[in-house]
């Protein structure tokens, strides 16, 4: 079966040097849950701090790219666990390019 994978992220500005970002990430689809073996949704979210005076296209990349990695990374062994615990073998997310 062909692996199906989604994601969301949400970026909230906290204030001038911080901001929320949340990364919601499916294994198939809760909508073709009779035709998959599993549908998994795992959000995780974390607060990232960066100077005032950052550049404002640096920022983005940051925000939009660079964060979503990081929280990916922990995301992928949550799912790892979790398949692994469920009588399937362990999947592995692969990495993602988030610049595209």
């Amino acid at each position: 079966m062909k692996l199906e994978f989604s994601h969301r992220l949400e970026i909230k500005n906290i204030d001038e040097t911080s901001s929320n970002i949340k990364l919601t990430f499916n294994i198939f689809s809760e909508k073709k849950l009779l035709d998959s073996p599993f549908f998994i949704s795992i959000t995780q979210s974390g607060v990232f701090e960066y100077p005032k005076d950052i550049d404002k296209k640096m920022l983005k990349g940051l925000l939009n790219v660079s964060a979503p990695a990081v929280l990916l990374s922990y995301i992928r062994g949550m799912i790892s666990q979790v398949t692994a615990f469920s009588g399937y073998p362990a999947l592995i997310i692969p990495l993602i390019n988030f610049s595209e």
